[in-house]
């Protein structure tokens, strides 16, 4: 008999103690008041240096987040959960950057993005977006195709610069499906963007500064900054403000071209800026900040340059017009357009008004390449490398043997003499030519011939005459808005 009741009662006081663990486990306790957080603070993180917390804001019964201010004017967050019936202080944070508190690491719908702006940086809203980049693969002979993802979601600061955002539905259905899967790309990511007064996306200085302790296991995630061209534009141009401020990476059929558009609605054409080879839309800084002002301007990056998709197309100047004409058509711009191209920008812009030239209302040639240039020189001068090599690697825009079937594709289309009736500037910078100033203008004066409506102005500048002398060119562009020539 003692020994059934010796064996009982050990039994019976672990059951008391597991029922008594769950029904205290199960219901927490209220948060502590502030004075007793702020201790507890500072004896886990003496740096912190807490002396005031702003919220206190459940994401359920046993997580909460406190965000706060510190004596040395620092705005920061902490992290609670209850565990073994009292509320400890997981992590403290002395700078409020947006980071990802996941409760279960395995369920979406317990995620959430936290953040303690600090007030100095003076912004007004902060972007959030889900991004999973597109992908194409083949395996076992099968093709596989993964769209890009982009989920946005835009938080105020106008009331609070601190805050808590559950993942939305939409995020939560993606991210378990490809959970469940065990497929969850790393390309998938979570990024923010923030802004200043007047929409101006604003660096957030003084809230990225601080450091962190943090107490036991801890499922939190950096939440990254992104720059705006990292993103993809999906509405329509013509849908949007009177003023147009847009930097962003459009898709194409499969791969985007980030593209810039600045300017105002308005009667006079839209310019497009075309890079010489290898050149980005930063060439045209000074240009389009002057001309956004008047009309609306484009310049981009083409395929495989800065932040822009590889493509699948051979680099001739043909298929870069055609990829100009599908990134136009996808910002559902529309023409004219007054194209403004420089050095091998020209071919990609003659090649441009020969497939559409009923958009184009004229071309302003910047030291433009002339396909005789390319003829008579048909193997590259480079010192080192055989010419095998140096014509099959150039680089991303294109190789010397893409820049030659290029110079065939123009003189194959001036047999359509698209340029016959169109309005065209020829500008020609007469400084260190390597073929010497006269044979170079030469090739300019042939540019000329193609338009009855020509004009030829030229410069003391080098090639980048856009960059040495910018305000000339544009009055240039002006001029042929205004009709003048």
């Amino acid at each position: 008999m003692m020994n059934k009741k010796t064996i009982l009662i050990p039994f019976l006081i672990v059951m008391i103690a597991i029922v008594g663990y769950l029904f205290y486990e199960g219901k927490p306790q209220a948060f502590p008041d502030n004075s007793y957080a702020i201790k507890a603070m500072n004896q886990l993180y003496a740096e912190a240096n807490v002396s005031g917390i702003l919220d206190v804001i459940p994401l359920d019964s046993k997580h909460v987040f406190v965000p706060f201010i510190s004596d040395d004017g620092h705005y920061g967050m902490s992290f609670w959960e209850w565990d073994w019936f009292q509320w400890k202080l997981r992590r403290i944070d002395t700078r409020g950057e947006p980071y990802i508190w996941k409760i279960d690491e395995k369920d979406a719908s317990t995620h959430y993005i936290v953040w303690n702006m600090d007030p100095k940086d003076e912004l007004s809203e902060l972007k959030y977006y889900l991004i999973g980049e597109r992908g194409a693969y083949r395996s076992q002979d099968v093709d596989s195709y993964t769209p890009r993802v982009q989920l946005g979601l835009t938080v105020s600061l106008q009331k609070h610069k601190y805050g808590v955002l559950p993942f939305p539905k939409d995020w939560v259905e993606l991210i378990n499906g490809n959970l469940q899967m065990n497929s969850l790309s790393s390309s998938m990511y979570i990024g923010w963007i923030p802004y200043g007064d007047q929409g101006k996306v604003t660096f957030p200085d003084y809230t990225i500064n601080g450091s962190s302790y943090s107490s036991g296991r801890f499922n939190l995630d950096f939440v990254r900054i992104l720059n705006e061209y990292e993103l993809e534009f999906t509405g329509n141009i013509m849908d949007t403000n009177e003023v147009i401020n847009i930097h962003e990476k459009v898709d194409i059929g499969g791969y985007g071209l980030v593209v810039k558009m600045n300017g105002i609605k308005s009667d006079e054409p839209v310019i497009v800026f075309e890079s010489g080879f290898g050149g980005t839309s930063d060439t045209w800084e000074k240009l389009q900040s002057e001309l956004s002002k008047r009309t609306l301007t484009v310049s981009y990056e083409r395929a495989g340059l800065g932040r822009s998709s590889s493509s699948p197309l051979s680099r001739t100047s043909e298929n870069k017009a055609i990829e100009l004409h599908k990134l136009l058509q996808a910002c559902q711009i529309e023409g004219p357009f007054i194209i403004v191209a420089h050095s091998l920008g020209g071919f990609t812009a003659r090649m441009y008004a020969t497939k559409y030239p009923e958009e184009v209302k004229g071309i302003v040639f910047v030291d433009s390449s002339y396909e005789q240039q390319l003829i008579d020189h048909p193997e590259p001068q480079f010192e080192e490398g055989s010419i095998e090599e140096v014509r099959s690697s150039i680089g991303p825009d294109g190789s010397y043997d893409e820049m030659l079937l290029s110079a065939e594709q123009v003189m194959e289309s001036k047999k359509k003499d698209a340029l016959r009736n169109i309005p065209i500037n020829v500008l020609v910078g007469m400084k260190d030519k390597a073929d010497g100033s006269s044979a170079w203008l030469e090739y300019q004066q042939e540019i000329a011939k193609l338009s009855d409506r020509s004009h030829l102005l030229t410069i003391d500048a080098g090639h980048g005459i856009h960059m040495e002398k910018p305000d000339i060119v544009i009055q240039e562009i002006i001029n042929m808005m205004e009709e003048k020539y």
